[in-house]
């Protein structure tokens, strides 16, 4: 439990659904997990290596941006007959798919009626594209429009401290939001989801991160006495997160390839810190994480490192610069739900939208990653667009005998199923089923993946 909450930010309360889905999705990984070879990294932080491509790729291809813009709300038409008949989103074509499409009953609350976006209401910040900053401007839809609708949103409401200031706690939802907008459309048909359900308790769904970056060569000797790597070769470092399991913050920290941005001064080190209880008192600094500036924190950090108490406060004032961030809604996917809490992709009667994104429903995938939202996009222009090409399938490792024997005997650290302690029906029961399978393919697959020796 302490290994699972800490890699995925499981709290106690969270839901038992996800958990299972997160068991079933990723089996396959399991031996992978001990060494964190399932891991993947990419070079430069993610902004850069797959967010600023991605921004010019599309610029290039004539698509505008429109900063310092929040949309307030989308309005809807519904009724006037029934909307276009679709398979489901992400249905699959064969017969396997379709089974495991039953096991995700559909959205309770969804209805044949024609649904149409009507129009978008959006508000200026900052003064764009002949845009007078403050006025409240409208773009009023056709059915021949598409509209993509990122609904809630995992880091809304975030703020940053400094050195020398916590991170503010504000967790007051205002216009302009994903989840305010999410609510209002929630409001003009049932099935558009229930946002509150997630936004509703931001004390259940916040902790707190922190980046550490280190000035100078006096902290990463302690970095590399506990990760066993150079910090600065240019390779990955820790691998994945470590956590300190004594920690009354709970506190985990990574360390990624350096340098992770690609201005970055080669000399120095960018460390990622979060705490899965910011209201507990630290160990060190006698405080909740929630009330403490950056370089507290980091003080925390060094000591959980090992580092001799009698440094800690000179290291984490002048050899590093610490930026707490506060998170009110981050883990605000994990809350428990219900069929019919998050709007499907493409609603039943859906003509010109989609929901996409962590608070879109699609089946079998695990929220809290890039590829859900990958596939809630994929799933929703394919769908709408009526492109005939088929979303990448979830991997069925729980549909795959072969990925469950490995998995069973990973987790039983690699002993074969011929050391388990058994009583004596049962050993004598295993050893004629073995007798039984002796020279077919069933031995093979048993010995290929060492579930006997």
């Amino acid at each position: 439990w302490m290994y699972w909450r800490t890699m995925f930010a499981f709290e106690n309360w969270h839901s038992a659904l996800e958990m299972k889905l997160y068991i079933k999705r990723y089996i396959h990984h399991i031996a992978g997990l001990p060494d964190f070879s399932a891991l993947r990294f990419t070079r430069y932080n993610q902004y850069e290596s797959m967010i600023l491509p991605l921004i010019e790729y599309l610029r290039a291809a004539g698509v505008q941006f429109h900063f310092n813009t929040k949309v307030e709300d989308i309005r809807f038409s519904v009724g006037g007959g029934a909307g276009p008949v679709r398979p489901r989103t992400g249905t699959g074509q064969d017969t396997i798919q379709r089974i495991q499409q039953e096991a995700f009953p559909r959205n309770p609350y969804s209805s044949p009626e024609k649904k149409v976006a009507t129009r978008i209401v959006l508000s200026r910040t900052a003064a764009d594209g002949g845009a007078e900053a403050g006025v409240t401007t409208v773009i009023d839809l056709t059915e021949d429009d598409l509209v993509f609708i990122t609904n809630g949103g995992c880091v809304e409401n975030s703020t940053m401290g400094a050195q020398d200031r916590p991170a503010a706690w504000r967790p007051e939802l205002a216009p302009g939001g994903g989840w305010d907008m999410w609510r209002r459309i929630a409001a003009q048909d049932p099935s558009f989801g229930r946002p509150d359900t997630f936004c509703g308790d931001p004390e259940k769904t916040k902790w707190m991160s922190a980046t550490v970056t280190t000035l100078d060569g006096e902290i990463p000797p302690y970095i590399q006495a506990i990760c066993k790597r150079d910090p600065f070769t240019g390779h990955v470092v820790t691998g994945g997160i470590v956590t300190c399991t004594d920690s009354n913050w709970l506190m985990s920290w990574t360390l990624n390839r350096q340098q992770q941005f690609r201005d970055q001064p080669s000399n120095e080190l960018c460390v990622w810190v979060y705490g899965l209880f910011p209201d507990e008192p630290g160990n060190y600094v006698r405080k909740p994480m929630r009330n403490c500036t950056g370089e507290e924190i980091c003080q925390e950090w060094l000591y959980h490192m090992g580092v001799p108490e009698d440094r800690i406060a000179e290291l984490a004032a002048h050899h590093a610069n610490t930026v707490p961030v506060m998170m009110p809604y981050i883990t605000a996917f994990f809350m428990p739900r219900a069929a019919g809490d998050r709007p499907d992709v493409v609603p039943d009667g859906a003509v010109n939208f989609a929901f996409i994104g962590q608070f879109a429903e699609t089946p079998r995938d695990t929220i809290f990653t890039t590829e859900y939202s990958m596939r809630t996009g994929m799933e929703a222009v394919y769908t709408l667009c009526d492109v005939d090409r088929g979303v990448p399938e979830v991997w069925g490792s729980v549909f795959d005998v072969r990925d469950l024997l490995m998995a069973s005997v990973k987790l039983r650290d690699g002993k074969p199923i011929t050391d388990m302690k058994l009583g004596l029906i049962e050993r004598f029961a295993l050893k004629e089923a073995l007798k039984k399978v002796k020279g077919t393919d069933i031995e093979k697959v048993l010995r290929e993946f060492e579930a006997i020796p």
